[in-house]
Protein backbone atom coordinates (compact mmCIF):
# COMPACT_ATOMS: atom_id res chain seq x y z
CA UNK A 1 0.00 0.00 0.00
CA UNK A 2 1.74 3.32 -1.42
CA UNK A 3 2.24 6.14 1.58
CA UNK A 4 3.56 9.00 0.83
CA UNK A 5 6.49 9.06 3.35
CA UNK A 6 7.54 5.71 2.96
CA UNK A 7 10.28 4.48 0.45
CA UNK A 8 9.27 1.88 -2.16
CA UNK A 9 10.83 -1.56 -1.12
CA UNK A 10 12.96 -2.65 -3.68
CA UNK A 11 12.55 -6.53 -5.05
CA UNK A 12 15.10 -7.80 -7.60
CA UNK A 13 14.47 -9.03 -10.92
CA UNK A 14 17.91 -10.51 -12.23
CA UNK A 15 21.25 -9.90 -11.01
CA UNK A 16 24.65 -11.42 -11.32
CA UNK A 17 25.03 -10.57 -15.65
CA UNK A 18 25.54 -8.10 -18.03
CA UNK A 19 23.56 -4.26 -17.27
CA UNK A 20 21.43 -1.93 -19.00
CA UNK A 21 17.79 -3.26 -19.68
CA UNK A 22 15.92 -0.51 -21.37
CA UNK A 23 12.60 -1.08 -22.29
CA UNK A 24 10.60 -3.49 -20.67
CA UNK A 25 6.56 -4.73 -20.78
CA UNK A 26 4.27 -6.86 -19.21
CA UNK A 27 2.19 -9.54 -20.63
CA UNK A 28 0.66 -12.61 -21.55
CA UNK A 29 2.93 -13.81 -24.82
CA UNK A 30 2.71 -17.47 -24.32
CA UNK A 31 -1.25 -17.88 -24.11
CA UNK A 32 -0.83 -19.33 -20.83
CA UNK A 33 -3.36 -17.04 -19.04
CA UNK A 34 -0.41 -15.71 -16.57
CA UNK A 35 1.35 -12.51 -17.18
CA UNK A 36 4.89 -12.17 -18.03
CA UNK A 37 7.76 -9.56 -17.83
CA UNK A 38 9.77 -9.35 -21.76
CA UNK A 39 12.63 -6.62 -21.65
CA UNK A 40 15.82 -6.05 -23.48
CA UNK A 41 19.01 -6.59 -22.12
CA UNK A 42 21.57 -4.35 -24.14
CA UNK A 43 24.73 -5.32 -23.23
CA UNK A 44 24.03 -9.09 -22.95
CA UNK A 45 22.80 -8.69 -26.41
CA UNK A 46 19.54 -10.35 -25.52
CA UNK A 47 15.69 -9.63 -25.39
CA UNK A 48 14.28 -12.04 -22.67
CA UNK A 49 11.38 -13.26 -20.71
CA UNK A 50 10.75 -13.47 -17.02
CA UNK A 51 8.15 -15.47 -15.34
CA UNK A 52 6.50 -14.14 -12.62
CA UNK A 53 6.70 -16.15 -9.52
CA UNK A 54 4.15 -17.13 -7.61
CA UNK A 55 4.95 -14.97 -4.82
CA UNK A 56 7.37 -12.11 -6.61
CA UNK A 57 8.23 -10.24 -3.04
CA UNK A 58 10.07 -12.93 -1.78
CA UNK A 59 11.97 -14.78 -5.04
CA UNK A 60 15.50 -13.82 -4.79
CA UNK A 61 15.48 -14.02 -8.72
CA UNK A 62 12.61 -14.90 -11.85
CA UNK A 63 12.92 -17.48 -13.84
CA UNK A 64 14.48 -15.97 -17.22
CA UNK A 65 14.71 -17.44 -20.80
CA UNK A 66 16.28 -15.93 -24.00
CA UNK A 67 13.22 -14.70 -26.81
CA UNK A 68 16.40 -14.07 -28.93
CA UNK A 69 20.06 -12.87 -28.96
CA UNK A 70 22.08 -11.49 -31.11
CA UNK A 71 25.98 -11.27 -32.05
CA UNK A 72 26.76 -8.05 -33.34
CA UNK A 73 27.75 -4.82 -30.96
CA UNK A 74 24.51 -3.14 -31.21
CA UNK A 75 21.99 -1.90 -28.99
CA UNK A 76 18.75 -3.28 -29.98
CA UNK A 77 15.70 -0.99 -27.94
CA UNK A 78 11.85 0.13 -27.78
CA UNK A 79 9.08 -2.96 -27.00
CA UNK A 80 5.64 -2.82 -27.50
CA UNK A 81 2.81 -5.60 -27.73
CA UNK A 82 0.10 -6.86 -29.98
CA UNK A 83 -1.66 -10.02 -32.11
CA UNK A 84 0.10 -9.59 -34.73
CA UNK A 85 -0.77 -12.75 -36.78
CA UNK A 86 -4.01 -13.08 -35.20
CA UNK A 87 -3.98 -16.58 -33.31
CA UNK A 88 -5.09 -14.89 -30.22
CA UNK A 89 -1.88 -14.82 -28.67
CA UNK A 90 -0.16 -11.64 -27.75
CA UNK A 91 3.03 -10.74 -29.67
CA UNK A 92 6.13 -8.81 -28.52
CA UNK A 93 7.16 -6.21 -31.30
CA UNK A 94 10.67 -4.33 -30.77
CA UNK A 95 13.58 -2.93 -32.41
CA UNK A 96 12.06 -3.33 -36.32
CA UNK A 97 11.24 -7.37 -35.41
CA UNK A 98 8.09 -9.21 -34.10
CA UNK A 99 8.63 -12.29 -32.06
CA UNK A 100 5.80 -15.09 -32.01
CA UNK A 101 5.57 -18.02 -29.50
CA UNK A 102 5.62 -21.72 -31.15
CA UNK A 103 6.26 -23.66 -28.27
CA UNK A 104 8.61 -24.91 -24.88
CA UNK A 105 9.62 -21.09 -24.62
CA UNK A 106 10.43 -20.92 -28.10
CA UNK A 107 9.98 -17.76 -29.87
CA UNK A 108 10.64 -16.52 -33.42
CA UNK A 109 11.88 -13.89 -34.68
CA UNK A 110 10.44 -11.93 -37.40
CA UNK A 111 11.77 -8.85 -39.55
CA UNK A 112 9.55 -5.69 -39.74
CA UNK A 113 12.16 -3.17 -41.41
CA UNK A 114 15.80 -2.87 -40.20
CA UNK A 115 15.32 -0.27 -37.48
CA UNK A 116 16.84 -2.11 -34.55
CA UNK A 117 17.11 1.44 -32.29
CA UNK A 118 13.64 3.09 -32.78
CA UNK A 119 10.41 3.36 -30.47
CA UNK A 120 7.54 1.00 -30.81
CA UNK A 121 3.76 0.93 -31.33
CA UNK A 122 1.42 -1.45 -32.31
CA UNK A 123 -2.24 -0.97 -33.13
CA UNK A 124 -5.14 -0.90 -35.85
CA UNK A 125 -5.00 2.21 -37.33
CA UNK A 126 -6.67 0.55 -40.46
CA UNK A 127 -9.66 -1.95 -39.79
CA UNK A 128 -9.37 -4.80 -40.94
CA UNK A 129 -5.88 -7.45 -41.12
CA UNK A 130 -3.30 -7.30 -38.89
CA UNK A 131 -2.80 -4.05 -36.53
CA UNK A 132 -0.15 -1.62 -37.92
CA UNK A 133 3.15 -1.30 -36.22
CA UNK A 134 4.94 2.24 -35.67
CA UNK A 135 8.38 2.94 -35.62
CA UNK A 136 10.14 6.23 -34.04
CA UNK A 137 13.71 6.47 -34.22
CA UNK A 138 14.44 6.46 -30.46
CA UNK A 139 17.94 6.88 -29.41
CA UNK A 140 19.15 8.07 -32.23
CA UNK A 141 17.96 10.08 -35.96
CA UNK A 142 15.71 8.50 -38.23
CA UNK A 143 12.22 8.66 -39.82
CA UNK A 144 9.22 7.84 -38.10
CA UNK A 145 7.11 5.07 -40.15
CA UNK A 146 4.02 3.54 -40.42
CA UNK A 147 3.73 -0.47 -41.19
CA UNK A 148 1.11 -1.79 -43.09
CA UNK A 149 1.07 -5.70 -43.64
CA UNK A 150 -0.72 -6.31 -47.45
CA UNK A 151 -0.55 -9.64 -46.97
CA UNK A 152 3.04 -10.58 -48.16
CA UNK A 153 5.22 -8.11 -46.97
CA UNK A 154 5.05 -4.84 -44.30
CA UNK A 155 4.29 -1.35 -46.62
CA UNK A 156 6.19 1.26 -44.97
CA UNK A 157 4.68 4.46 -44.92
CA UNK A 158 7.03 7.70 -43.78
CA UNK A 159 5.26 10.55 -42.03
CA UNK A 160 8.59 12.45 -41.22
CA UNK A 161 11.35 11.98 -42.82
CA UNK A 162 14.30 13.15 -39.94
CA UNK A 163 13.26 12.96 -36.33
CA UNK A 164 16.08 13.64 -34.36
CA UNK A 165 15.93 10.98 -31.55
CA UNK A 166 12.34 10.23 -31.17
CA UNK A 167 12.35 9.22 -28.00
CA UNK A 168 8.33 9.66 -27.77
CA UNK A 169 5.44 7.82 -29.48
CA UNK A 170 1.89 6.85 -28.37
CA UNK A 171 -1.00 5.49 -29.72
CA UNK A 172 -4.43 6.96 -28.92
CA UNK A 173 -7.78 8.50 -30.38
CA UNK A 174 -7.05 12.45 -29.39
CA UNK A 175 -9.20 14.10 -31.65
CA UNK A 176 -12.77 12.00 -30.59
CA UNK A 177 -13.41 10.64 -34.18
CA UNK A 178 -13.00 6.99 -33.20
CA UNK A 179 -9.90 6.64 -35.89
CA UNK A 180 -6.59 6.40 -33.58
CA UNK A 181 -3.61 9.20 -34.16
CA UNK A 182 -0.35 9.44 -33.45
CA UNK A 183 1.77 11.32 -31.13
CA UNK A 184 5.60 11.34 -31.63
CA UNK A 185 8.09 14.46 -30.25
CA UNK A 186 11.86 14.88 -29.97
CA UNK A 187 14.45 15.15 -27.19
CA UNK A 188 16.36 18.60 -26.83
CA UNK A 189 19.87 17.60 -25.57
CA UNK A 190 21.17 14.98 -27.13
CA UNK A 191 18.86 15.49 -30.10
CA UNK A 192 17.34 18.59 -32.27
CA UNK A 193 17.79 21.20 -29.58
CA UNK A 194 15.62 24.52 -29.73
CA UNK A 195 14.16 22.86 -33.20
CA UNK A 196 12.80 19.48 -31.31
CA UNK A 197 9.35 19.08 -32.25
CA UNK A 198 6.41 17.47 -30.87
CA UNK A 199 3.89 16.23 -33.24
CA UNK A 200 0.06 14.45 -33.11
CA UNK A 201 -0.34 12.81 -36.35
CA UNK A 202 -4.72 12.74 -36.76
CA UNK A 203 -5.62 9.52 -38.62
CA UNK A 204 -8.43 8.78 -41.02
CA UNK A 205 -9.22 4.98 -40.33
CA UNK A 206 -7.80 4.23 -44.14
CA UNK A 207 -3.83 5.46 -43.41
CA UNK A 208 -3.94 9.22 -44.15
CA UNK A 209 -3.00 11.40 -41.57
CA UNK A 210 -2.86 15.17 -41.18
CA UNK A 211 -0.30 16.15 -38.99
CA UNK A 212 -0.28 19.13 -36.25
CA UNK A 213 2.37 20.27 -34.70
CA UNK A 214 2.32 20.91 -31.24
CA UNK A 215 5.30 23.04 -29.92
CA UNK A 216 8.66 23.49 -30.59
CA UNK A 217 11.78 23.68 -28.42
CA UNK A 218 10.79 21.81 -25.45
CA UNK A 219 12.43 18.91 -25.17
CA UNK A 220 10.23 15.51 -24.66
CA UNK A 221 11.76 12.10 -23.60
CA UNK A 222 8.97 9.30 -22.94
CA UNK A 223 6.23 11.71 -23.41
CA UNK A 224 2.63 10.35 -22.54
CA UNK A 225 -1.26 10.45 -23.66
CA UNK A 226 -3.54 10.48 -20.63
CA UNK A 227 -7.10 11.74 -19.54
CA UNK A 228 -5.37 14.36 -16.55
CA UNK A 229 -8.37 16.27 -16.09
CA UNK A 230 -11.09 13.70 -16.20
CA UNK A 231 -13.00 15.48 -19.07
CA UNK A 232 -12.77 11.95 -21.41
CA UNK A 233 -9.93 13.27 -23.96
CA UNK A 234 -6.83 12.52 -24.00
CA UNK A 235 -4.20 15.11 -23.04
CA UNK A 236 0.18 14.76 -23.58
CA UNK A 237 1.83 14.71 -20.62
CA UNK A 238 5.36 16.37 -21.81
CA UNK A 239 8.71 15.95 -19.95
CA UNK A 240 12.61 17.19 -21.06
CA UNK A 241 15.37 14.56 -20.56
CA UNK A 242 18.23 16.74 -19.32
CA UNK A 243 18.53 20.57 -20.08
CA UNK A 244 15.80 22.23 -18.50
CA UNK A 245 14.42 19.01 -16.65
CA UNK A 246 11.27 20.45 -16.79
CA UNK A 247 7.21 18.90 -17.05
CA UNK A 248 4.59 20.05 -19.16
CA UNK A 249 0.50 19.62 -19.55
CA UNK A 250 -0.94 19.91 -22.59
CA UNK A 251 -4.58 20.04 -22.46
CA UNK A 252 -7.19 18.84 -24.60
CA UNK A 253 -9.48 21.21 -25.55
CA UNK A 254 -11.32 19.96 -28.46
CA UNK A 255 -12.72 20.86 -31.81
CA UNK A 256 -15.27 23.62 -30.05
CA UNK A 257 -12.20 25.13 -28.79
Amino acid sequence: QFEQTRPWPRHRIKSGSARQHHDQTFGDFDGDGRMELVFWNQRGRKLLIAEIPSQPKKASKWPLTTVWSWSKHFKYEGLAQGDIDGDGVVDIVGGGLWFRYEKADHFSAHLIDDYGKSRSAVAQLIPGGRPEVVLNSGDGVGPLNVYRWDGGRWHKQTLVEKVNHGHTLQIGDLNGDGHLDVYAAEMHTPGAGDRCRQWVFYGDGSGRFTPQLVSVGIGTHEGKLGDVDGDGDLDIVQKDFQTERRVDLWLNLGPAH
